[in-house]
């Protein structure tokens, strides 16, 4: 799923199913420039799109300004609970120009495919009935750990019981991932 990109100032950003990518308007001069200017990409105009808050990045120096060459950066959110920071990797593109690519991160927009696809896993596995409402994944950017576990609410149509459903993500396009469901529906 690809959502229609957004505009901001002179630099396109456009959310994938779940990744945030960037591109600068101009190409690096020197690699120090190059992590200058993922740094305030990452402060501005992704802090914006993802909508998490304020951002902090640190970006490793690339190596070159070779075509394909990579390098990675981390953004740590200011605001609280700071949780688990967002990895992005860095890339210089085929024009030159730095694009920036989170590999943690899933999207506001992403969480109703993850949602959708739950309902369905779990209908298919257990013989339920369940929908897209029954299963909540927020309505905020979610930045997965280490486990890249998304914790969501499962709320049962019968009862409105609400159980925690743990979904293992494989990939962030919302279409893989693993379903645990808790044994006890929350207090």
């Amino acid at each position: 799923m690809r959502l229609p990109p957004i505009m901001l100032a002179l630099t396109t950003i456009g959310f994938a199913a779940t990744a945030c990518s960037a591109g600068t308007p101009a190409p690096p001069a020197t690699t120090n420039g190059a992590q200058t200017k993922a740094e305030t990409m990452i402060s501005g105009e992704m802090a914006t799109a993802i909508g998490l808050g304020p951002l902090t990045p640190a970006c490793n120096v690339p190596g070159a300004l070779d075509i394909g060459v990579s390098f990675s950066c981390t953004a740590a959110r200011t605001t609280q609970p700071p949780g688990d920071p967002i990895q992005i990797t860095g890339t210089i593109n085929p024009d030159g120009h730095l694009g920036l690519v989170t590999s943690n991160l899933i999207s506001a927009a992403a969480l109703p495919s993850f949602e959708r696809q739950a309902a369905s896993q779990l209908n298919e596995s257990a013989g339920a009935n369940f929908t897209a409402e029954s299963v909540d994944c927020g309505n905020n950017a979610v930045v997965l750990g280490a486990d890249k576990v998304l914790r969501c609410a499962l709320i049962m149509p019968a009862s409105g019981q609400v159980y925690d459903l743990d979904l293992a993500v494989t990939d962030l396009d919302g279409r893989h991932f693993a379903l645990k469901v808790a044994d006890a529906p929350r207090p």
